[in-house]
């Protein structure tokens, strides 16, 4: 019952303020003494809610005798859970997921709404078959609902790719996630390493595109087992690999990190290049700035912090290589962080979209004559992706033109590039959703 009522605070908590769920998960964590697996169920059981709320909602409004809308709150993450629990985590038995959301529901509610939850998903349990069978006539209501997406957000990528594209999007990014890593060569060859995963029994499979990386199914195994602690590698997706590889950098190059933080490309990139005349992450958060610093000591390496705005940087230094992994809504690592979904807006988007043109209008006036730039996000969304792009080079004041990708330069992303541009997408590559493109002078 304790994990089941920590996630029931978990979810309250996001319904109230919509804030980031890795920081009300690990703020709400702390405070109760539990085991690791404990951790992880309740981990588990709060994103796999969210990444399906829509779906929960539909079945319960389908057997909730009243209007649902106006049902409490706390009565619909109670049923959420309980109907996540008996519909997706199949090892519960559903006698028992029924009996505790009885009891939850009576302990933070009443008996009356315990009643209901029972009535609920006892209902569910006999009706479950038929409710799966169930279709509206709008194939784009149908997306919304059976994969719990915003219904903005559907309607906008059906208007990108259609309806075949956008279902297996949807589907893709309601998987749950395996997590890469990212070995640091820089303390441990890559035997070594596989041989730390095989003895803490750490299931992994290697990267068929990058040595270094690997896929692991239970990412806190690596933290128990102290691999994560002793610098010897870092949580990055494979996508996030592509845009410091795209700019080839060389030990004599100077390097610019635009919007760095939390800093696993400016990390990447001091790994595989640690001789490099200069190295320069620029953040508007020092917050997160510390993080960058936090992480680079603890993977054993040196570089400079600036805290600054990207769009109006405080120095005049020109460098030969850039990167500006810009701010934007996520909707590629939808994957791994659900709330995203509900936390965003289509006016954020928008606004992303400004902030982006923005930021990339400025950095121009930072970079060498012979240098290049990289631009990139982890959205799939094309107006924070090619529009942005398109609209840098046909600003004549800025005299910037596209440089096409080099599969002969940089190995096994062909089949990720889209037009002249590198695009990931969940259910094409088996990655996060990404963009990059990269800039030179005219």
């Amino acid at each position: 019952m304790s994990e089941r009522i920590t996630a029931y605070h978990i979810l309250r908590q996001f319904e109230k303020s919509l804030g980031r769920l890795d920081v009300i998960e690990a703020d709400e964590i702390l405070k109760s003494a539990l085991e690791s697996n404990e951790r992880r169920h309740i981990k588990n059981l709060t994103s796999g809610v969210l990444r399906h709320s829509a779906l929960l909602d539909w079945y319960a409004s389908k057997l909730y005798k009243g209007y649902y809308p106006k049902l409490l709150t706390k009565i619909k993450i109670i049923l959420r859970m309980g109907l996540y629990e008996i519909n997706f985590m199949y090892h519960i038995p559903d006698h028992a997921s029924v009996n505790e959301y009885v009891n939850l529901a009576k302990l933070r509610v009443n008996d009356r709404a315990g009643k209901l939850v029972n009535a609920i998903l006892r209902s569910f349990l006999r009706q479950k078959s038929n409710l799966k069978k169930e279709k509206s006539a709008n194939q784009k209501t149908d997306i919304s609902t059976m994969f719990s997406f915003p219904k903005w957000l559907v309607r906008r990528w059906v208007d990108f790719w259609g309806i075949s594209f956008t279902q297996e999007l949807c589907k893709a990014l309601n998987q749950v996630p395996e997590f890469d890593i990212r070995v640091n060569l820089q303390k441990i060859e890559i035997d070594k390493f596989v041989e730390l995963l095989k003895i803490n029994d750490i299931e992994f499979e290697q990267s068929k595109r990058f040595d270094n990386y690997f896929k692991i199914k239970q990412i806190g195994l690596i933290r128990e087992a102290g691999l994560f602690e002793k610098g010897l590698c870092s949580v990055q997706d494979e996508s996030a690999a592509i845009p410091p590889k795209l700019l080839q950098l060389k030990e004599d190059d100077t390097f610019l990190d635009v919007c760095a933080a939390p800093g696993g490309k400016f990390t990447q990139v001091l790994e595989n290049t640690p001789d490099l005349k200069l190295a320069v992450a620029v953040d508007s958060d020092l917050s997160r700035l510390k993080r960058v610093k936090e992480n680079m000591e603890r993977l054993g390496l040196m570089g400079s912090l600036v805290v600054a705005d990207a769009r109006n940087l405080p120095f005049k230094r020109k460098f030969k290589k850039i990167l500006i992994d810009a701010p934007c809504s996520g909707q590629g690592v939808i994957g791994k962080h659900p709330d995203i979904k509900w936390r965003r807006t289509e006016k954020e988007v928008a606004e992303f979209s400004r902030l982006q043109f923005e930021i990339m209008k400025n950095i121009p006036d930072h970079l060498l004559k012979s240098g290049m730039m990289v631009y990139s996000t982890c959205s799939v969304d094309k107006n924070e992706n090619h529009k942005v792009v398109k609209s840098l080079i046909n600003s004549p004041d800025l005299n910037l033109q596209i440089k096409s990708v080099s599969t002969s330069q940089v190995k096994n992303i062909d089949d990720l590039i889209d037009e002249c541009f590198i695009s990931t997408y969940p259910h094409k590559h088996t990655m996060d959703g990404s963009f990059s493109a990269i800039l030179k002078r005219g």
